[in-house]
């Protein structure tokens, strides 16, 4: 299991991040996003659901590939991001 890490952010689009990977699966929380929205960048494989944190409801469901971009537009100020990479060495 990877470590939680935990980011401060100077110039991105949020005020802190925290997450974690174990195995293929990962979790995500940025926290204090801007009215900007969240850009985010795919270093592998990936799919997420992006959640808001204080109703539970699903906003987006999203698949990117390696080197592929999104940005979250305007919303809750923090998301649950649960997903899973794809980088070969998936769990079954």
């Amino acid at each position: 299991m990877e470590r939680n890490r935990v980011t401060r952010a100077a110039g991105d689009r949020f005020v802190r991040h925290c997450g974690n990977r174990q195995g293929n699966r990962f979790v995500s929380v940025p926290i204090g996003i801007q009215a900007s929205g969240l850009k985010l960048a795919a270093r592998r494989d990936v799919e997420f659901t992006a959640y808001d944190p204080l109703t539970g409801a699903a906003l987006l469901r999203k698949t990117l590939r390696k080197g592929e971009e999104v940005t979250l537009e305007e919303g809750p100020s923090a998301l649950l991001l649960i997903g899973t990479v794809h980088d070969g060495n998936d769990e079954k």
